[in-house]
């Protein structure tokens, strides 16, 4: 469940995280993100939304929006509040995605030599 009481800034970070764990089927033994799931691995609508935050699309959004990066406009027209509400939509979306595939899998070092890396 999402706490009600997040700022924008810590709902867009948490949405980043969780599309980090739904794009990455593999961790380093450090927690270092390693191998991108296959793309038909979801649907194309979860793929898009997943990537758009994992890529920082939607923070650069938010940012240009708020800091008057757009048209004049598009500032007046902004609202906040329904955006927070949006992310914390899309959150709920992107939990039940990774609970669906699964949290990626922590690689083991052996693994990583096999692989030919220096580990």
């Amino acid at each position: 469940m999402i706490d009600q009481e997040k700022s924008l800034s810590d709902l867009i970070m948490e949405a980043v995280q969780v599309s980090w764990s739904c794009l990455y089927s593999t961790m380093t033994p450090d927690g270092h993100y390693f191998d991108v799931r296959e793309e038909s691995a979801m649907s194309e609508d979860e793929w898009n939304l997943i990537s758009a935050h994992a890529d920082g699309l939607i923070q650069k959004y938010i940012n240009n929006q708020m800091d008057g990066r757009c048209s004049l406009q598009n500032m007046i027209n902004f609202d906040i509040v329904a955006f927070e509400d949006k992310i914390k939509k899309e959150i709920v979306i992107m939990q039940s995605i990774l609970n669906k595939l699964g949290m990626p899998r922590k690689l083991t070092v052996e693994e990583l030599r096999v692989r030919g890396y220096k580990y």
